[in-house]
């Protein structure tokens, strides 16, 4: 999937990262600015809760560039943390 700024492309449909004020994503908006998916992280990370369906590897401290590796794991640049 192409990256946008603060979201992705796949196909024709676009979804943008909604964060919250340490930069974890809370939620996915369309492009009629509809969100989509929504959330809900525990303090270290854990999705306890969630809506929708689209794959999102973007969650936590997504806004710094984390993405939730298959693995589990969380992957910034060429590390992977627990």
């Amino acid at each position: 999937m192409p990256a946008l700024q603060n979201g992705w492309r796949s196909g024709n449909v676009s979804r943008y990262l909604m964060y919250d004020g340490i930069g974890t994503s809370r939620g996915l908006v369309n492009d009629s600015a509809t969100i989509t998916d929504t959330y809900q992280l525990d303090a270290w990370g854990h999705q306890i809760a969630s809506t929708g369906s689209t794959q999102n590897p973007y969650k936590y401290g997504a806004a710094w560039g984390y993405i939730t590796d298959p693995s589990g794991l969380l992957q910034l640049g060429a590390r992977f943390y627990p």
